[in-house]
């Protein structure tokens, strides 16, 4: 079962790296790639205006995903 929990435990990762140990190609992003990538995503962005963002599916429900 999916839980914050269990992402925020490190469960992802080393799922990540036994499929990856079987020769998958398999990348996760550390923390400060991701706030990189969107540090640059944003600086895009016009100030003071909204950002929309869209949540598909298992997104919604996303134990992860603070609303």
């Amino acid at each position: 079962m999916i839980t914050r929990e269990a992402l925020q435990d490190g469960w992802l990762e080393r799922l990540a790296q036994v499929a990856g140990g079987r020769g998958e190609a398999l990348q996760i992003r550390s923390e400060a790639e991701l706030a990189d990538c969107r540090g640059k995503a944003l600086a895009r962005h016009p100030a003071g205006r909204d950002v929309w963002v869209f949540g598909y599916g298992s997104l919604i429900w996303n134990p992860c995903v603070h609303v």
